[in-house]
């Protein structure tokens, strides 16, 4: 079972940002996964989202070959909260699954871009 350790978001002015998402598989194993972007205000998200998908793909490999890739990203306003959105495709084994996810942001965006594609990938890959 994989949980969710930490997203963080770092700016290299004046061209760049760099996500990195942190997952663990108890007792002890620790999955980082990397993103970089240009820096733009609209890749935020997505380079957070990127990185937890890749980290979603290490801890997945241990069992299949598995590919996920980020679509879209979008954050919006639903029921009155704020939340990502996230659009994902999974592949493992020979199947392919065109695969949502979304989380409320509560403060702290690139949290919710990282939750967003597990939500996503869950299911599926059956990691959490």
């Amino acid at each position: 079972m994989v949980r969710f350790v930490a997203a963080q978001l770092e700016r290299f002015p004046p061209t760049r940002l760099r996500a990195r998402v942190v997952l663990r598989r108890p007792p002890y194993d620790f999955i980082v996964g990397t993103a970089e972007r240009s820096l733009d205000t609209a890749n935020e998200l997505a380079c957070v989202a990127e990185a937890a998908a890749a980290a979603v793909r290490q801890a997945a490999e241990a069992e299949a070959e598995t590919a996920v890739s980020v679509e879209q990203v979008a954050r919006s306003e639903t029921l009155g909260r704020s939340v990502v959105l996230v659009a994902v495709t999974a592949r493992r084994h020979q199947e392919s699954r065109e695969l949502n996810g979304f989380c409320q942001v509560d403060g702290d965006p690139p949290r919710a871009a990282a939750l967003a594609v597990l939500n996503a990938t869950n299911r599926f890959l059956g990691l959490g």
